[in-house]
């Protein structure tokens, strides 16, 4: 991981960063916006000297420990793409925000010894240094650059490795199979989309009412 040192650039705000009790680990990319009032709702049953640092880092991370993926990502503002491990759930969850500023992707490739093993990174050079298959070109995803000058789905130009979508996030369960090799299984889940919002928040206004809304929001 390399971090870009924003908030808390002592030891504090270092990543991969462990939860206090020691159950999540994160590696995180962003900033979160309202971290200060997420921490400030993590306080209200803690010790004050529960948070070691201040950066937005330990904020989400403490937030997801306690409160769960769910709440934490319709509650945070921000720009981010994390990985979270849970040490005795044995889960990996990936998120992206809800949309995509930052970049995130994921590959599940097959060892020589027939276990399941998964890369994730923001860039797809990373993927492919530390890779040890071929990666091939995927022919699909290639149509789509020629045709409209980029990938708008959740492939990417080589076969098998997948953009997170936006607004989306996976938990991967790591288990061992009848024959003792590693499986890892994925649950996705669009946690936000525009479409969503749309149906939950729409409003019967008149044409007038619409544009007196839009201008006021403006300003």
């Amino acid at each position: 991981h390399t971090r870009l040192a924003l908030l808390d650039q002592s030891d504090n705000g270092k990543q991969p960063m462990s939860s206090n009790d020691g159950d999540m680990i994160i590696v995180f990319n962003g900033e979160i916006y309202n971290h200060n009032e997420i921490r400030n709702s993590l306080l209200v049953n803690c010790r004050n000297d529960f948070f070691k640092g201040y950066s937005d880092t330990e904020t989400l991370l403490e937030s997801i420990n306690k409160f769960g993926h769910e709440k934490t990502l319709s509650d945070v503002k921000g720009m981010f793409a994390y990985a979270t491990w849970h040490r005795e759930k044995e889960i990996l969850t990936i998120a992206r925000d809800r949309f995509g500023e930052k970049p995130l992707y994921w590959y599940k490739e097959i060892d020589e010894f027939k276990n399941e093993r998964l890369i994730f990174a923001s860039d797809l050079n990373a993927i492919k240094k530390v890779s040890k298959k071929q990666l091939d070109i995927n022919k699909n995803a290639l149509e789509e650059y020629l045709n409209y000058g980029y990938i708008y789905s959740k492939d990417t130009i080589y076969k098998d490795i997948f953009r997170l979508m936006p607004g989306t996030k996976i938990d991967f369960k790591i288990q061992m199979n009848e024959e003792n090799k590693i499986k890892i299984n994925g649950k996705i889940d669009n946690y936000w989309s525009i479409n969503k919002y749309q149906t939950n928040n729409i409003e019967n206004f008149s044409e007038e009412e619409y544009i007196n809304n839009l201008d006021y929001l403006l300003k």
